[in-house]
């Protein structure tokens, strides 16, 4: 099965990463998918799964850092979980595109996220690299996750230098018990471009944490940008109650 997709008529920007763009040739596409918990007629309280970033690690850029950036972040709600693959494409060289993909509530939501500073017109199809875990199923209690990231640069000057590459470190999130982290080595995974030159900084979450969100860099010129560096947000898996089926973003 592949990712759940929102009605367009859903408004509750819950997401795993929730951008904001400075600039109106920046797209985010397709709003998470709202919880919907398991209705019940007592008054027992439900366990779910949260990563809270206030309870977790932003991490350096792994590449250069920019004055653009949409800042990454999980939300404090039901709706946050941790990021299993990344797909990039180009267009005309440049690193244009970003797509995530995440889970939440033991795989039962699959969601994606995309990021185009493309003009427009998208990566071109050859150009699409996916790296990470294939998609869970539902229902999966150790859930693929991103640990850490480390992009590769064309190590050029100014506004030429673009990300040509990306590894990732891969682990797993445990949502069951009290919840942990595991490292999953096996599984790490990496692409790079003819013209990947030089491997930036490795940016690894703390133990008991994986990447829940992205910090994008970017520069821009003509309408169209490039993407220059990645910085992870991180949190790790933590079980509450809630006591009633009613959430929003950000509350319950």
């Amino acid at each position: 099965m592949g990712e759940k997709t929102a009605s367009p008529a859903m408004r509750f920007l819950v997401l795993a990463l929730v951008l904001f763009a400075a600039d109106a040739s920046a797209q985010i596409l397709r709003p998470a998918t709202p919880i919907a918990l398991p209705s019940s007629d007592d008054d027992e309280p439900e366990m779910v799964w949260r990563y809270r970033p206030s309870g977790g690690t932003a991490l350096p850029v792994s590449g250069r850092t920019s004055s653009r950036v949409l800042s990454g972040t999980a939300w404090n709600g039901l709706n946050g979980g941790p990021i299993y693959a990344i797909e990039m494409g180009e267009r005309n060289d440049r690193p244009c595109y970003l797509k995530v993909f995440y889970t939440r509530q033991n795989a039962q939501y699959r969601e994606s996220e995309e990021f185009e500073i493309c003009a427009g017109n998208g990566p071109t199809s050859s150009s699409r690299r996916r790296i990470g875990a294939a998609t869970p199923a539902p229902g999966t209690s150790r859930v693929p996750a991103l640990r850490g990231l480390q992009v590769c640069s064309n190590d050029r000057n100014g506004s030429n230098y673009r990300v040509k590459g990306l590894r990732v470190r891969m682990g797993r999130s445990h949502e069951t018990g009290s919840g942990s982290v595991s490292n999953n080595p096996s599984g790490n995974d990496d692409f790079a471009r003819s013209n990947c030159r030089d491997w930036e900084q490795l940016r690894m979450c703390p133990a008991g944490q994986v990447i829940v969100a992205l910090d994008v860099h970017y520069s821009l010129g003509g309408g169209q940008g490039a993407i220059t560096g990645l910085a992870p947000r991180c949190a790790g898996p933590v079980e509450e109650e809630i006591e009633s089926p009613e959430c929003g973003p950000g509350h319950c």
